[in-house]
């Protein structure tokens, strides 16, 4: 029913797929970096497609992200959001809290997979402190950044060692 996308190359195909395919297919593109760093001609495409009724959101990492989609058409500035990577402390206090009152669920031999830069706006602490109240589910984390040390520190404090796995770098096709 909805396909979230998180790649430029991926934001037009989705788009374009789905206007084709006219199923009522909904798609949200993503935009994680200013498109002045993306190549010229898949930036206009992007122009284009964003605007297409079958895209219903075009979600921006950061308000810098999202001012670079300026030049867009109205119509594709419309359905531009703001959603940042990581969360307000206040906000993840509140959800620590409810977390406490939450009763446990059973997810025994699941994998969650985390791709991304081993940085602060990615908030992998919050994903980190999940895992070590979830014994019984892997979680494997691709890629490398400057918080990679104080992730492992992390996850031997909350006694994460056993599921939570760092798996560094690995190629995009990969």
């Amino acid at each position: 029913a909805v396909v979230f996308t998180a790649m430029p190359a991926a934001n037009v195909l989705a788009a374009l797929c789905a206007w084709i395919a006219r199923r009522g297919t909904r798609v949200v593109t993503s935009h994680h970096s200013p498109v002045q760093t993306h190549n010229r001609a898949l930036d206009a495409l992007d122009g284009i497609t964003g605007s297409l009724a079958s895209v219903h959101g075009v979600v921006s990492v950061s308000h810098t992200v999202s001012s670079s989609l300026e030049r867009k058409s109205p119509a594709y500035k419309a359905k531009r959001v703001t959603i940042r990577n990581a969360l307000p402390p206040q906000i993840e206090n509140l959800l620590a809290d409810l977390a406490k009152h939450s009763l446990p669920r059973k997810a025994r031999g699941r994998t969650v997979v985390a791709t991304g830069r081993l940085a602060e706006q990615k908030n992998y602490p919050l994903l980190i402190r999940a895992a070590g109240k979830l014994k019984d589910v892997t979680f494997n984390i691709v890629g490398e950044g400057p918080d990679r040390e104080a992730l492992l520190a992390l996850r031997r404090e909350v006694g994460a060692d056993e599921n939570v796995h760092f798996l560094g770098h690995r190629p995009r096709n990969e």
